[in-house]
């Protein structure tokens, strides 16, 4: 039986998040890395709210940004400006609105994160 739970996030944008749908623990993983490649390129084009609306939403999914993280560790940020610029920017939004264990996420990759700095 599928359950629709709302979630909204900060500038009024309001999501429906299917619950107890079997198998969609995998489904959702690869979208999320679906969206944070997509919102993290090396395009010269701003960010699409609805990929960085959909990572945020995928850290008050799985309680955390392990997903976020396990991508971003392996983009060669120091290779292209603008591939840095959009990840400072997608980091920041998720931050701001992800859920609140991302804080606690993001100091365990504090270090890598200056050593590009």
């Amino acid at each position: 039986m599928r359950r629709a739970q709302s979630v909204g996030i900060s500038g009024g944008h309001i999501d429906r998040v299917c619950l107890d749908v079997p198998g969609r623990d995998s489904d959702l993983r690869t979208l999320k890395a679906i969206s944070i490649s997509k919102a993290i390129n090396s395009q010269e084009a701003p960010v699409k709210e609805k990929h960085a609306r959909r990572i945020i939403l995928g850290t008050h999914h799985e309680k955390g940004a392990f997903t976020f993280w396990s991508y971003a560790i392996g983009l060669p940020l120091s290779s292209s400006s603008i591939l840095s610029w959009k990840f400072c920017h997608v980091l920041h939004k998720v931050l701001r609105d992800g859920h609140p264990n991302v804080l606690h996420d993001y100091q365990r990759y504090r270090s890598n994160i200056r050593e590009i700095g």
